[in-house]
């Protein structure tokens, strides 16, 4: 699941850059500068990128007009013209902080993680009191797993501005990947009293708990960021995975459906949507939803392991076995895959491939040895 782009707008908003007074003395500039500036107040991206052409046709040196351009593009979820403008904007302005940040979040939105740590790093050395510059590189150190690095970047971000809770949020996330979930929950908390409302902290929240097997207080976070209508499709993941831990499939059902209208190409939604179906015995569901999961992720062992398991309970074996071959062919080494098959080659009564399997199976898995 996504979630990137509420820390890429978040960070951008507000960051409109004005006119430095060399480019006053250019009216033709200017007046299609603050056109487009006005544009971008009312968020009409596709308006004020022309205004911002027209000013760079008057001047080709317009720093701040190349930056607002980027963040027009940027904004409409164009990265490579966003990137190409910050670079621009610091190429006439190699003192340019702000640059660098929105050209390291179009990089860190484009998963190019390095590239967007070096843009984060030059930042913070240009302005090392902008508390959003510390975070966006303590964001990216958390995609990266380096979360002791994240850690003393949010830090610095929380020092700075203690009252923003997208930072405690953003440090709980670090203190998750250490397995300090106590503490990450006193950051949601906090973040929570900061903004009562606020969907992310109930969200990761909810995940901290579930970390601790705190089931009944994670259902509660996660309802909570539903009722204030998340668009997270992880929070229904999340949630779905409760119920299926107490048998509540016709609930998981539900909500693995709602992930998959929030995000209709994530194959772990159908795949997890389609092992429900089986639990229910809506076969034929199931098939439909673990076809879309190998469609999706072909080369995922899981599917095909999922699949074959329909099959198996529906008496298909000959495309049981074959699902069971194809997750093999990817995952050699899968236990259960060779288990799953020689039982369903015992059903069919082929004792040598059964006793084969079995045998395999136990090799690598002790829990399945007889």
């Amino acid at each position: 699941m996504n979630r990137y782009r509420w820390l890429r707008l978040a960070a951008l908003a507000g960051w409109l850059l004005t006119c430095s007074a060399a480019f006053a003395q250019n009216p033709a500039a200017l007046k299609s500068f603050n056109q487009g500036i006005e544009f971008m107040k009312k968020q009409e991206f596709d308006k004020a990128i022309p205004a911002f052409d027209a000013a760079l046709k008057a001047n080709p040196m317009f720093h701040e007009a190349y930056y607002n351009r980027g963040l027009a593009w940027q904004s409409k979820g164009d990265e490579d013209r966003a990137i190409a403008d910050y670079t621009l904007a610091i190429k006439f302005n190699p003192l340019y902080g702000l640059a660098h940040n929105n050209r390291g979040m179009a990089w860190h939105a484009k998963r190019e993680y390095s590239t967007a740590l070096a843009d984060f790093t030059e930042a913070i050395k240009l302005d090392a009191k902008s508390a959003i510059h510390w975070h966006n590189r303590g964001m990216t150190h958390n995609d990266l797993k380096d979360f002791k690095k994240a850690l003393a970047d949010h830090d610095q971000a929380i020092q700075l501005n203690p009252k923003e809770p997208l930072f405690h949020i953003s440090r709980g996330i670090a203190r998750a990947g250490l397995d300090e979930h106590d503490k990450a929950i006193a950051d949601y908390d906090e973040a929570l009293k900061l903004d009562p409302k606020n969907v992310m902290a109930f969200h990761h929240r909810g995940e901290a708990h579930q970390a601790k097997k705190a089931t009944a207080e994670a259902l509660d976070d996660f309802e909570a960021a539903i009722k204030l209508g998340t668009k997270d499709p992880n929070t229904y993941y999340k949630r779905a995975l409760i119920y299926v831990g107490v048998g509540a499939y016709e609930r998981a059902i539900a909500d693995y459906s709602k992930a998959i209208e929030l995000a209709p190409s994530h194959a772990i939604l159908y795949f997890n949507r389609g092992n429900s179906y089986r639990h229910t015995k809506e076969f034929d569901k199931a098939l439909a939803d673990l076809n879309k999961a190998v469609d999706l992720e072909p080369k995922d062992h899981l599917n095909y392991q999922g699949r074959g398991n329909v099959f198996a309970e529906r008496k298909d074996f000959d495309k049981a076995i074959a699902d069971y071959s194809q997750a093999l062919k990817l995952k050699p080494d899968f236990a259960a895959a060779f288990y799953n098959r020689g039982l369903v080659h015992r059903m069919k009564g082929d004792k040598e491939k059964a006793e084969a399997d079995l045998k395999e199976a136990a090799k690598l898995d002790i829990r399945y040895a007889r």
